[in-house]
């Protein structure tokens, strides 16, 4: 069984889409690809140590970790437009506190208003398209939103290579701080949406979380986050230290490999099923981390690599997304979203980290990535069990 229908369901609204894509797209190329280039943007421009860089993108993600579950406050207090502006303009105080602020400690306070910004903006942006679609598209619908994001970051991650190789890091900001204003200045065409959530209980978060489809996805969005923090971490340091910065187009894989997942995985997902999509990116993931751990010096291996953790990484959070307008209710689906998407959060935070450490600990980088294959074969024996579920009851009681 699936949930009803909302009137904005039947409705079918690409209107929605469309202005949440548009903001979104320019938001994330101009601010959050900033991500794939901050440690070595802070070590080359601040001379900060590495634990100092490392630790840079987690309180981001921890952050938002936290306001994961707390966000439905919010929203249902200033509504569900403008959680989306604000959401955006703490994209761009990150832009701006990243590429101009020289004190670290300041630059962690921004860190940890984008964290809530980013939980506002991904929660109502997320809940609404989602809302606005058919329920035999909703994997259509999430790949779609994923892949403006993520036609965002290829187009940044391109720009702003050729910008620190040719003109140096300190030109960074006359690209990213246009483009995020621009995705900021577009919010306010999002339609406005009375999207009521119901009030957070215990009851509810029990419900979501107990379920054996949410514990599995939950499982597999902590670990396949790892894919990101691969990304943003252990990948982009060694491929400047082996091949330069120039050499960050070899990272362009992942970006591709996540756009036309985007495209066609949700598609996928609504015909042949959630858990089939999930199986096979996991496995893709596997091989292609053994690819970089078995050929670490052959950049052939990092495109390979890339692609395969590119996948991944889309197609885990639009299906769980997909299942959550499957299985959830309209007004419980910003409480199953912050409930479920926490663990995506933590994943990054934790495998930034575990890329500096556990790279020491294993004895250097081949050892980590061969870690991560055996780790991604193992969760794709989880995937099918997301297939499987249930709606959740209507009405809930403490």
């Amino acid at each position: 069984m699936r949930p009803g229908p909302t009137a904005l369901d039947n409705d079918s609204r690409p209107r929605d889409l469309l202005a949440l894509g548009g903001s979104f797209f320019f938001i994330f190329m101009g601010s959050a690809t900033l991500q794939q280039f901050a440690i070595p943007f802070l070590k080359d421009v601040r001379g900060w140590s590495e634990a100092r860089c490392y630790w840079i993108l987690p309180t981001v993600y921890f952050s938002q970790a936290f306001w994961r579950i707390n966000a439905v406050y919010v929203i249902n207090l200033i509504g569900n437009r403008a959680a989306i502006i604000l959401g955006a303009l703490t994209y761009l105080l990150f832009a701006g506190g990243l590429l101009l602020c020289p004190n670290y400690p300041l630059l962690l306070a921004i860190l940890l208003a984008w964290g809530l910004g980013a939980s506002l903006l991904w929660s109502a942006g997320s809940t609404q398209a989602i809302q606005a679609a058919h329920h035999t598209r909703y994997g259509q619908t999430a790949g779609l939103l994923y892949a403006s994001v993520d036609f965002g970051f290829l187009i940044g991650v391109v720009v702003l290579t050729l910008v620190y190789a040719r003109l140096g890091p300190g030109m960074l900001w006359a690209f990213c701080l246009p483009c995020a204003g621009l995705g900021v200045l577009a919010t306010p065409l999002i339609p406005r949406r009375h999207l009521k959530a119901e009030r957070q209980t215990l009851g509810n978060l029990r419900d979501i979380l107990v379920s054996p489809w949410a514990i599995a996805v939950c499982i597999l969005l902590l670990f396949c986050s790892f894919a990101w923090g691969i990304m943003l971490g252990s990948l982009p340091d060694w491929v400047k230290q082996e091949h330069g910065i120039g050499s960050f187009f070899a990272l362009l894989p992942f970006y591709l490999g996540r756009l036309s997942t985007d495209l066609l995985g949700g598609r996928l997902s609504d015909s042949k099923g959630r858990g089939k999509v999930l199986f096979g990116a996991f496995l893709l993931s596997a091989a292609g981390m053994l690819s970089v751990s078995i050929w670490h010096r052959h950049l052939a291996s990092i495109l390979v690599g890339t692609a395969a953790l590119g996948i991944l990484f889309s197609a885990v959070p639009f299906t769980t997304l997909a299942r959550i307008g499957d299985l959830v209710e309209p007004s419980k689906r910003q409480i199953a979203y912050g409930a479920i998407f926490i663990w995506r959060d933590l994943g990054v935070g934790i495998s930034v980290l575990a890329g500096l450490y556990l790279r020491n600990l294993l004895g250097g980088f081949q050892m980590l990535f061969l870690f991560f294959s055996i780790l991604f074969f193992l969760l794709s024996l989880l995937s099918f069990q997301v297939g499987r579920g249930t709606k959740l009851p209507a009405e809930v009681t403490k």
